[in-house]
């Protein structure tokens, strides 16, 4: 244990002596608060204990850690200790060091932690008749990184959990209430300390609010209070690789976690598409059809950016991203499509899925037809190659996988290795094991006409 931890012990320690003896033994707190002074002395901690021994004020001890100084109405403790029990119990964690203060009306509350492990918590005596207040400010006591958005975020979470009685129910109202707040990106990207209650930025703490129990559902308590406890050490500007180290998942993908919370928050998607959606994606995709696609890329990405955990909806929206990016109408909104990151995660999830390799192909091939230099260009087609021969020596059967080489066969030009001839042959093979008669005949038709002579006129 160092010096500083050492020191924190014996304020805490020394704190919690003063305070059982404040009410019973003037004269061994008065001792105990002039051990105090050499560290606390300006501190506003060391002035509301000295109020206590100067007999201003009264104090109030309503649990082991629990404790109150100044006037207490028995509507005031009995908000305080079911609030504060049901926190503990919500998180499954023991009720930290408390102090209240009871100040004069009109005082916004506040926290103070001037010393770790002591919560100071301020409030004026219209503040402790309202559950969500206390609740609030009773959760920072639990967990405070000196990140606003993480701070608010967590806050405002436990408030609505409170007030609610469960997770989804607290989710479900902290979406409909962050329908005009600005991006997660944004708000993790800075500690806000210009603007304490997020001011002029609407629906900022229920989006915020939303991330953290997202967090906490995806993390559980445990790991969302380290990671708190890292991002207030390492004092960071922007929180999110933090975040993104404590989920265990490279930074870019992060952004979309944050852009399916976003989603959550501003418009609530959770009807799955059909099954006759999901086929006609699949069966558009393996045969490079884009009718009928008008509209269909933006309830598809908020449903996946919404449901994260679906990997059979994310990789139909991969499918119908890439195809959207070649449709004039719909480019605009493919482009809003996290598609890159959504893919890295489904790679990353799903290892072995020849229906994967078949996607990286296609979206190699998708950056090189914008790319704008000869090595951006080989590079693409080099790492296309790769992908291809691999997914070829595990899946010589797939239909996915003898598509999608064949598609790059016929995309790659002569000159970089392409070729009809082996596009015919790898259609032929892949028509048949088509899942689909319809698509077979499709892809058999396709194949006899590369395997035809070109016609020069």
């Amino acid at each position: 244990m160092n010096d500083r931890q050492s020191l924190q012990d014996h304020l805490v320690e020394t704190v919690q002596a003063f305070l059982k003896a404040a009410n019973n033994d003037a004269s061994e707190a008065r001792k105990l608060l002039s051990g105090l002074a050499p560290v606390l002395r300006g501190r506003v901690l060391f002035d509301t204990l000295a109020d206590v021994v100067s007999g201003d004020r009264h104090l109030h001890s309503l649990a082991a850690n629990l404790h109150v100084i100044g006037p207490l109405s028995e509507r005031g403790n009995e908000i305080l200790v079911d609030t504060l029990s049901r926190i503990a119990k919500f998180l499954d964690r023991k009720s930290p060091f408390i102090i209240v203060n009871i100040g004069q009306d009109g005082k916004p509350a506040r926290i103070i932690q001037e010393v770790a492990g002591i919560s100071l918590i301020e409030f004026s005596p219209q503040d402790l008749s309202d559950p969500g207040t206390v609740a609030h400010e009773l959760a920072h006591a639990f967990a405070l990184s000196d990140h606003r958005a993480l701070d608010e975020g967590f806050a405002t979470y436990v408030e609505y959990l409170v007030a609610t009685g469960s997770h989804d129910a607290a989710c479900a109202e902290l979406s409909r209430s962050a329908a005009e707040a600005p991006s997660l990106d944004s708000l993790l990207a800075h500690r806000w300390r210009d603007r304490p209650c997020f001011e002029g930025m609407p629906g900022s703490h229920a989006l915020a609010g939303l991330l953290a129990g997202r967090l906490l559902e995806r993390m559980g308590t445990s790991a969302f209070l380290q990671m708190i406890s890292s991002v207030r050490e390492a004092k960071v500007e922007d929180a999110r690789p933090l975040i993104a180290n404590s989920l265990g998942i490279p930074l870019h993908e992060l952004s979309g976690l944050l852009a399916s919370v976003a989603t959550t928050g501003r418009h609530g998607t959770k009807i799955r598409p059909s099954p006759l959606q999901f086929h006609r994606i699949r069966t558009s995709f393996l045969l490079g059809q884009t009718d009928g696609l008008a509209a269909e890329m933006g309830p598809w990405r908020e449903y996946v950016l919404a449901n994260p955990d679906d990997d059979d909806a994310a990789v139909h929206a991969v499918m119908l991203a890439l195809l959207a990016r070649t449709v004039p109408d719909q480019a605009e909104e493919a482009a809003r499509f996290p598609l890159e990151a959504v893919l890295d995660g489904l790679r990353r999830r799903l290892p072995h899925d020849p229906v994967i390799f078949a996607l990286c192909l296609a979206w190699e091939g998708a950056k090189a037809q914008t790319s704008t230099s000869y090595l951006a260009l080989r590079d693409c087609f080099a790492r296309a190659r790769a992908i291809a021969e691999a997914a070829l020596d595990q899946f010589p059967r797939s239909c996915d996988v003898l598509v999608a080489v064949a598609k790059l066969e016929l995309q790659t030009p002569v000159e970089y290795g392409g070729s009809r001839g082996r596009a015919a042959n790898l259609l032929t093979r892949a028509a048949a094991v088509a899942p689909w008669p319809d698509v077979a005949a499709i892809l058999a038709g396709t194949a006899e006409r590369l395997a035809s002579p070109l016609e020069i006129s």
